[in-house]
C-alpha cells in the first residue's frame, strides 16, 4: 500500500494510456521493479465479447469475428490498444478497453431496461452520498449498474468489525477509513469513475463545496447519523434546488424529498415541526432521540426493530442493521437515482418495499395512534346514541353531590359508575362493563374507586349542611348496587370537618411528575394514616431511602412483566389516550399527558404500545429498560403507602375507598403530589391461578418479587393489602384526566335488576 502525499492511503487508481511517452515510462517502471505483482490482460476476450455483442444474431464464423474486433482496434496492436489500470493497493495491473468501449460492453447486459442513450445521461449524472455504512452498498449498487460514475463520498469514519455485517471489506482493511474503501470499491468497477473523497467527513464549511463544487450534485443521499447534519444538509439543498434521498434499512424504507420541485416543502415532511439545526445544540438527548424517532417513524418501523431500540445501552450497543436490509437499501435508492436522473416521476413521500411483509404474506401494519383505538370506549354508547340531557325530575342537589361524586379517582380513570336517583334515594351502581379489567382482582380496585365516590358524595353533601346515611349492598340479590343514600338536613351534627374538604375535590388530581426527595413532616403522615384509620382502613408509610430504593427495584420489574404480558398489555394499552381529539371523544381512560413522560419516553410507550414489540421483547426475556422509569420514580419519592384493611369483605374494601379518598385530599392540602401504584394487582393475580395471563417464568419472577416485598414490608395475617402509592413535593400536574359527562351516568329512577340489557346498552332501565 503506497501513502499518498498526505499520508493517506491510496484509493487511485493509475490509468495509462500507451499512446503517451510519459504513461509508457511509468508503466514499464513498475512492471520492471516488480512494484505490480500482478497483471491481467484479458484483452482477447474484452474484444471477442464487444465485437459479439455489437450485432443481433451471435456470429457463426471465426473470420466475422476476426473482422469486428480489427475494425475496433484500427490499427492498434492489443497491447497498447485501451488502458492499463495500476492498483497501487492491490499492486496489480488490469488491462481494460477505453472508457467508451469500457462502458458499452460493462453494462451490455442492462440493455434494454437501461437504453444506450439513457445509460449516457446516467454516466453524467453527479451522486452524493453522507454516511458509508448504508451509503457504501448505496454506492457499488449505484456503480454497478451505472447509474452514475460520478460520485462524492463523504464519512469520517474507519472500518470496524463489527461493520463487517453488512459492509464489504476484508479484515486486512480493518481500521481503513470507510471513504477510502468505498472509493476502491467504485475505481475497482468502473476505473474511469471520478470519485471526490471527504474523508473528514462533512461539516458545515465544507457542505457547499460537497454540494455545488464540481462535479454539482443532482441528488444527495443522506445516511449519516449526526442529527444536527441530516438538517443542515436538507436545510442547504432545500435552498439549492437539490433532491434528498435517504434509506433507513428498515422495512425497505425509501424516503423521498423533492426540493428541487417542491422549493417550499418542510424538511422530512414536517414531521420536527419548527426545528432547524441551529436549534440542535438546545435540545438534550432524550429530546434528540424522539426527533429521530419521528424521523423514522414509531408506527412504521419494524417489529424487530423497534423492539431493538428499546433495548439499546441495555442489551445491545447500537442501532442494528442487516445486510440484506442495506442491500435493499441501495437496490431502492439506486432505482430512485435512476428516475431522478430520466426525469421519470419520483414523488415525495415514503415508499416502502417490506420484503419481511411481502413473503409472509401479512397485511400492512396498522397505526399505533388510530382514531378508534380497540378498548377506547369500553363499550359504551357513543354521544349520538344517548341523550346529552339530564332527566329534568331529578332534583338540583342530586346533580350537584353527583356531579363531585364523578371527580373520585379510579384505577385506569375507567369510571365504574352509575348513579339513580328517585329524588329521595341516590343509587350507586357498579357499572362491571366499565371495569372489566384482569388486574381488578375480585372488582378491588373498582370497590376503591366506588369509595372514593362515596366519599366525595359525603363531602359535597356536607357542604349543603346535609349528612349522608350510608347503606352498603342493600339489595342482596343484586350485588352491581353497592350503596344507597338518603339525605338529611344536619340537626346539631357536626358535618364542618367534611364540608372543609369540599374545596379539595376540583384539586385532587394524580400526579406522575417526578420529583427530588423532600422530607414530609412526620406529623403530615401522621394526619394522614389517623384519617385513613378513622373510615377502617390501614395505612403504612415507607420513608427510608434504602428502603424505597429497594421497593422501586421490585415495582419496576413488576411494571416490566405487566408491559410485556400480553393480556394485560392490551390492558394497559387500550387505557391509554393518545391525542386530544381522542381524549374529548371518550371522556374516560388516561390523557397521554397526564403521565408526564419526557418527548423520548413518550415515544418508547408508542413503541411499547404495538403488540408486536412487546411480545418480541417477551420472547426474548428483555425489556429491562422498562423497569427504570418506575424504579427512578419511587426511589426519588418522599414516601410510599401502603394501604390494607382487616377484612377483604366488598363493604370493608368500599369503606377503605372512602379512606383513601379522605387521605387523598388531606394530602392535596398539604401540596403533596399523589401516584397509585398496581404493584399490588399485580401479586393479587398470582392468586387468581389464570394460566392466560402469566407464561411459567413470569409467573415465578412475579412470585419471587413477591416473596422479596413481602420481607421487605411484612404483611400482617389479619390484614389484606389492597394498594400501593406515592406521595411527593412536586408541581401540579401538567393535565388531568376527563370524566364523563353527568348525562352519562347519572338517570332517574330506581336501579335495574342485575344482568338487564339496557343498563350495559344505555345505562337506562327499561321502560324508562
Amino acid at each position: 500500500m503506497n501513502p499518498d502525499k498526505n499520508n493517506r492511503p491510496e484509493w487511485r487508481a493509475a490509468v495509462y494510456d500507451r499512446s503517451r511517452e510519459a504513461d509508457v515510462r511509468m508503466m514499464e517502471t513498475l512492471l520492471e521493479a516488480g512494484t505490480a505483482q500482478t497483471v491481467c490482460d484479458r484483452m482477447d476476450s474484452q474484444l471477442e465479447d464487444l465485437a459479439q455483442a455489437r450485432v443481433v444474431r451471435k456470429p457463426t464464423n471465426t473470420s466475422e469475428i476476426d473482422a469486428r474486433i480489427e475494425g475496433i482496434l484500427n490499427g492498434l496492436n492489443r497491447y497498447d490498444f485501451g488502458r492499463w489500470i495500476y492498483y497501487p493497493w492491490l499492486r496489480s495491473m488490469v488491462h481494460v478497453l477505453p472508457p467508451e468501449q469500457f462502458r458499452e460492453l460493462r453494462l451490455d447486459r442492462n440493455r434494454h431496461k437501461i437504453t444506450a442513450a439513457e445509460q449516457v445521461r446516467l454516466s453524467s449524472f453527479a451522486v452524493g452520498i453522507v454516511g458509508l455504512s448504508t451509503g457504501n452498498v448505496i454506492a457499488r449498487t449505484l456503480c454497478l449498474e451505472g447509474t452514475s460514475e460520478r460520485f462524492k463520498l463523504a464519512d469520517f469514519d474507519s472500518l470496524e468489525l463489527s461493520n463487517l455485517n453488512r459492509i464489504e471489506g476484508g479484515l486486512h482493511e480493518l481500521g481503513l477509513s470507510k471513504t477510502t474503501l468505498a472509493a476502491r470499491r467504485l475505481v475497482e468497477i468502473n476505473p474511469y469513475a471520478v470519485v471526490v473523497p471527504f474523508e473528514s467527513g462533512l461539516t458545515e464549511e465544507n457542505l457547499d463545496e460537497f454540494l455545488i463544487g464540481e462535479p454539482c450534485l443532482g441528488v444527495v443521499i443522506d445516511e449519516c447519523d449526526d442529527l444536527r447534519m441530516k438538517l443542515l444538509l436538507r436545510e442547504r439543498a432545500r435552498s439549492l434546488g437539490i433532491p434528498v434521498l435517504m434509506a433507513t434499512s428498515d422495512r425497505g424504507m425509501l424516503d423521498v424529498e423533492r426540493f428541487d420541485l417542491e422549493p417550499g416543502r418542510p424538511i422530512f415532511h414536517g414531521l420536527l415541526a419548527d426545528i432547524s439545526s441551529n436549534k440542535i445544540g438546545e435540545l438534550t438527548d432524550e429530546q434528540k432521540l424522539s426527533l429521530v424517532l419521528s424521523i423514522v417513524g414509531i408506527e412504521s418501523m419494524s417489529t424487530r426493530a423497534a423492539a431493538s431500540l428499546l433495548e439499546i445501552r441495555q442489551t445491545i450497543s447500537t442501532w442494528p442493521q442487516l445486510a440484506s436490509d442495506v442491500m435493499l437499501g441501495g437496490a431502492a435508492i439506486t432505482a430512485a437515482v435512476r428516475r431522478l436522473a430520466l426525469n421519470e416521476p419520483l414523488p415525495s413521500g415514503r415508499h416502502f418495499v417490506d420484503l419481511d411483509e411481502i413473503l409472509s404474506r401479512i397485511p400492512p401494519k396498522s397505526t399505533i395512534a388510530r382514531s378508534d383505538p380497540a378498548g377506547a370506549t369500553s363499550g359504551a354508547a357513543t354521544h349520538a346514541e344517548i341523550n346529552n340531557s339530564l332527566d329534568p325530575r331529578l332534583p338540583e342537589f342530586i346533580r350537584f353531590i353527583v356531579e363531585h361524586a364523578l371527580l373520585a379517582p379510579s384505577a385506569g380513570n375507567n369510571q365504574p359508575w352509575q348513579f339513580y336517583s328517585d329524588g329521595l334515594h341516590l343509587w350507586l351502581i357498579h357499572d362491571r362493563e366499565r371495569s372489566r379489567n384482569l388486574a381488578d382482582v375480585e372488582s378491588r380496585f373498582s370497590y376503591l374507586g366506588l369509595g372514593a365516590a362515596l366519599e366525595n358524595i359525603r363531602i359535597a353533601a356536607a357542604h349543603l349542611c346535609c349528612e349522608t346515611d350510608i347503606e352498603f349492598f342493600p339489595h342482596p340479590s343484586n350485588s352491581t348496587v353497592v350503596a344507597c343514600m338518603s339525605f338529611r338536613a344536619h340537626q346539631g351534627g357536626d358535618v364542618s370537618k367534611d364540608a372543609d374538604l369540599f374545596p379539595l375535590l376540583p384539586l385532587r388530581v394524580t400526579n406522575r411528575r417526578r420529583a427530588t426527595p423532600i422530607e414530609i413532616p412526620e406529623s403530615q403522615l401522621r394526619t394522614l394514616a389517623e384519617a385513613a384509620e378513622k373510615a377502617g382502613a390501614v395505612v403504612r408509610f415507607l420513608t427510608s431511602r434504602d428502603t424505597l430504593s429497594q421497593l422501586g427495584r421490585i415495582i419496576g420489574a413488576c411494571d416490566r412483566i405487566r408491559f410485556l404480558c400480553r393480556p394485560l398489555h392490551e390492558e394497559l394499552i387500550a387505557e391509554i389516550r393518545w391525542n386530544p381529539a381522542e381524549t374529548q371523544r371518550t371522556r374516560n381512560g388516561l390523557d397521554l399527558h397526564t403521565l408526564e413522560l419526557t418527548p423520548a419516553q413518550a415515544v418508547v410507550l408508542k413503541l411499547l404500545a404495538r403488540s408486536d414489540v412487546a411480545s418480541l421483547l417477551r420472547q426474548l426475556q428483555a425489556g429491562s429498560g422498562l423497569k427504570e422509569l418506575s424504579a427512578s420514580a419511587i426511589t426519588n419519592s418522599s414516601a410510599v403507602g401502603l394501604l390494607s384493611v382487616k377484612r377483604g369483605t366488598a363493604a370493608d374494601i368500599l369503606r377503605a375507598g372512602t379512606a383513601f379518598q379522605r387521605l387523598w385530599l388531606l394530602a392535596t392540602r398539604f401540596e403533596l403530589g399523589l401516584q397509585p401504584l398496581g404493584a399490588i394487582a399485580m401479586f393479587s393475580l398470582l392468586d387468581v391461578q389464570n394460566p392466560r395471563i402469566f407464561n411459567a417464568a413470569e409467573a415465578a419472577e412475579l412470585q419471587s418479587l413477591r416473596d422479596e416485598f413481602e420481607r421487605l414490608i411484612p404483611t400482617a395475617r389479619d390484614r389484606i393489602d389492597l394498594l400501593l402509592f406515592r406521595l411527593s413535593k412536586v408541581l401540579a400536574p401538567s393535565a388531568r384526566s376527563l370524566r364523563l359527562p353527568i348525562s352519562q351516568v347519572l338517570f332517574f329512577g330506581e336501579p335495574p335488576e342485575e344482568g338487564d340489557d339496557a343498563i350495559r346498552r344505555t345505562g337506562r332501565k327499561k321502560g324508562r
